[in-house]
């Protein structure tokens, strides 16, 4: 009674229709038809209390016989909190077998009591197969042998109640291996006794693919020789990978948190603001070419591609920067458009030169006839001198030309650069004066290189001359050789550089220096910084044309105030160097009484040179193209002692010419002469190393001297 609220005496006043819901009542006449049948009758119900209050009872029912009435004695207890227990137990069943969790019970050894849905599906067993098998079951052989332990024996870990808690290795019915993240830990009682043991894992595959995918992005992203980095919408910079910091020289953390703008120049800072608008409205900028600035000051030229960084609802929220340093690629671009304008200016120099020295040739000659002529008329012979000085003057200008043009006939040996430096040597002391100081520093290991003496030595005089002007108020020189293995790094950057090995020879002085104009234009035909009337601009052109034509490469070092440096780089060869300039007797005879064959396209000159040598006693047979000259020998009758031919003619050239006379002359010596050189490196191929060249334009003396060179020159030596 007072557990209902009422007192006795209410208690007995009331029926029990009165302390059962309105809604339970059927279901109660029902219950007291089945107790007149039964006798007892047990059950659930519902009872109400006086402040209406629901509560669940159990209760049991019993029919009591009592004289002159029927009575019923019935039995309740209060299940509310039962009832509590076994609904909330219910509901938590529920989430256990429907979680995404594997989630498993044990007994306190370990042995599987419960397995819910997922975690069956996961491990590939039925309900059957897993119960009673031990949790080791599922865990992988590949884990770690400490972890096993922890895992299997989880009170290790199990510290007031917080259980243990990490990654590990599972296994399925069928031996696949999966990750998961684990907590495993002890069931107690009240009584804090272990009753059990628990195991909750989550299937981790997707997130380590994710981990490991990002892993993978950070790690090219890292490794990239690109700078790659990331900032807000206002462009502060949020990540910087060590690309970045190769290029601009700031690491991650002098720059994360700071605006971008820091490696943008002061005049490109309009710029940046629009590229930053640009990309917040969502416009991808593609290699945008623009400057940056580096940490250290210096300005370089960046390929820049910028793009919105958007979150899942597709709203832009950063701004993703790749950007690569071009400046190299600037450089090599410059340098291939400088060497194309110098190959194209080249090729008009050389033609030029070679119809020039055709005429040049004719001067000379007719003016050394005309010398030889005019006996003892002072006023004439000094006007002819005259006339010869300035076909020499323009002669030199053309063999110039042709340096510059790489056509010019070279007649390389095996050479020590050391022994040639120091003959140059002797002749710098007179040139450049005694307010200069002139230092030589030769190689250690001295290495030979195959070069035309007097070229190489034409290349060292004019920088020494360039050096000269560079220092009027006096200064140092110093010649410098040395070994260079150039290694494919930096061959890479110095295109057209060929990796390998070299002897270089360095020139630098401590002069006023050059601007990177000045630079710009340093090799090409008739430019010069100096006054009018002081050099003709084709000094330094002909050392590159040497040089190149030697098969080396050139590079100038120079800014205002600082001096310039020089560097030729030949290329080295294991062979031993020959004497310099091998002394032999002097051919003091010209005259000759042998008979030669002049092949010559162009008929001045052929005209002049046959008189030249008829006037000295050869004979001469004489014709205008390789096909004429076989003609003219195969009607001559008698020997042919020489071939002096032009090596570029229209037809046959005179490789060829050569090569077809030959057979029917084998004792005949040839020379070849040139003026032009266009194809002079393929032929002198053909013709071989010993080939006998006379340069065009030749004085008189020069063509008698060479031809009884060639003439007297033993059998086997001979070029054809």
């Amino acid at each position: 009674m007072a557990h209902y609220g009422y007192s006795r005496e209410e208690f007995l006043q009331m029926q029990i229709t009165e302390i059962r819901p309105p809604e339970d009542l059927p279901r109660l006449y029902s219950n007291m038809e089945d107790l007149r049948t039964k006798w007892v009758h047990s059950g659930q119900a519902r009872h109400r209390l006086r402040d209406g209050t629901i509560i669940d009872v159990e209760f049991d029912s019993h029919i009591l016989e009592v004289p002159g009435e029927d009575a019923v004695i019935v039995v309740a207890r209060d299940i509310t909190g039962r009832k509590r227990s076994e609904e909330r137990l219910y509901l938590l069943s529920q989430i256990v077998e429907r979680s995404p969790e594997l989630i498993g019970l044990g007994d306190p050894d370990g042995h599987i009591t419960y397995a819910n849905r997922a975690f069956l599906k996961a491990y590939g067993y039925s309900e059957e197969e897993i119960l009673g098998k031990h949790f080791s079951c599922t865990i992988s052989p590949r884990n770690s042998a400490s972890l096993m332990a922890e895992i299997v024996k989880g009170e290790a870990k199990d510290l007031e109640g917080e259980g243990w808690q990490g990654e590990c290795l599972r296994i399925r019915r069928d031996g696949t291996e999966f990750p998961v993240l684990l907590s495993r830990g002890q069931i107690k009682n009240s009584e804090g006794r272990t009753v059990g043991t628990f195991g909750v894992s989550r299937d981790i595959t997707e997130r380590k693919r994710e981990e490991e995918d990002i892993r993978r992005l950070a790690a090219i992203v890292e490794s990239s020789f690109d700078a790659i980095m990331s900032t807000t919408l206002e462009g502060v910079v949020l990540t910087w990978n060590s690309g970045a910091e190769r290029i601009y020289g700031y690491s991650a953390a002098e720059i994360i948190g700071r605006n971008i703008g820091i490696v943008v120049p002061a005049d490109r800072q309009d710029e940046l603001s629009g590229v930053l608008g640009r990309v917040r409205r969502g416009e991808k900028l593609e290699q945008f070419e623009t400057t940056a600035v580096r940490k250290d000051g210096k300005v370089i030229d960046i390929l820049l591609t910028a793009s919105p960084i958007k979150d899942s609802a597709g709203r832009i929220v950063g701004i993703s920067d790749i950007v690569r340093d071009i400046s190299d690629d600037k450089r090599m671009e410059q340098m291939f458009r400088q060497a194309q304008k110098m190959e194209a200016v080249g090729r008009l120099a050389g033609g030029v030169a070679h119809d020039f020295n055709n005429l040049l040739g004719v001067i000379i000659g007719y003016t050394e006839t005309l010398l030889d002529r005019i006996g003892h008329n002072a006023e004439l012979r000094a006007q002819a001198e005259q006339i010869r000085k300035a076909a020499d003057r323009a002669a030199a200008l053309t063999r110039q030309l042709l340096a510059f043009s790489r056509q010019q006939v070279l007649e390389p040996k095996i050479l020590n650069l050391d022994t040639v430096v120091g003959e140059v040597e002797k002749m710098l002391h007179r040139l450049i004066g005694e307010d200069i100081e002139i230092l030589t520093l030769l190689n250690s290991s001295p290495s030979s290189v195959r070069a035309d003496q007097g070229q190489i030595e034409q290349v060292i005089m004019n920088l020494a001359v360039n050096a000269r002007d560079a220092m009027p108020h006096g200064g140092k020189l110093v010649v410098e050789t040395s070994n260079v293995d150039v290694a494919e790094e930096y061959a890479l950057s110095h295109r057209p550089f060929i990796a390998g090995p070299y002897v270089l020879l360095t020139v630098s002085d401590t002069g006023i220096g050059m601007d990177q104009e000045t630079k710009s234009h340093l090799f090409e035909p008739f430019f010069t910084t100096k006054e009018l009337g002081r050099g003709t601009g084709l000094g330094l052109a002909t050392v590159y044309g040497v040089v190149k034509q030697s098969g080396g490469y050139i590079w100038a070092y120079s800014e205002p105030g600082q001096g310039s440096v020089f560097k030729i780089y030949l290329p080295r060869i294991d062979q031993a160097a020959l004497k310099i300039r091998p002394s032999g007797d002097p051919i003091q005879i010209l005259r000759g009484t042998e008979t030669v064959l002049l092949v010559e396209d162009e008929q001045s000159l052929r005209a002049l040179t046959r008189d030249l040598l008829e006037h000295s006693d050869y004979t001469v047979l004489e014709a205008s193209s390789g096909d004429h000259a076989l003609e003219v020998a195969q009607r001559h009758g008698g020997p042919i002692h020489l071939l002096l031919t032009d090596v570029v003619m229209p037809g046959m050239n005179g490789a060829a010419l050569a090569a077809n006379l030959a057979p029917l002359y084998p004792e005949m010596k040839v020379l070849f002469m040139s003026g032009y050189t266009g194809s002079f490196a393929t032929q002198i191929g053909l013709l071989g190393a010993g080939a006998k060249v006379l340069q065009k334009p030749f004085s008189r003396d020069a063509l008698l001297r060479k031809l009884r060179e060639v003439l007297e020159l033993p059998q086997e030596s001979r070029s054809n």
